[in-house]
């Protein structure tokens, strides 16, 4: 399914930077929590999903008390990525929003 980076419903919406599970290079992006799937995009402009994920099975881990800026996504316990956040407020915002999309 397509849908428009800056698209009207998401349960969430947002810059955050991520780097790969294998490689600590961070790239900000613009993602997008719709239908319990995560699309990812260049910027909030785009009209195309660089990538969609559908979030049920996947699970997500916090890096608290270290950092309350990053938060993981795995799947059957691999990491898949990691996500940086510019405020704490924001990424406990992004994590509720993910554990919410990932159960039916």
């Amino acid at each position: 399914m397509q849908v428009s980076a800056n698209t009207d419903g998401p349960s969430m919406s947002g810059y955050l930077e991520r780097a790969k599970a294998n490689r600590k290079q961070w790239k900000r992006l613009w993602f997008v929590i719709m239908n319990k799937v995560l699309s990812t995009y260049a910027a909030s402009e785009d009209v195309a999903a660089l990538e969609s994920q559908p979030l049920l099975g996947f699970s997500v881990q916090t890096e608290k008390p270290e950092s309350s800026l990053h938060f993981k996504l795995y799947h059957k316990s691999t990491l898949h990525y990691i996500f940086r956040a510019s405020d704490s407020q924001i990424c406990d915002r992004w994590i509720e929003a993910i554990q919410e999309a990932m159960v039916l």
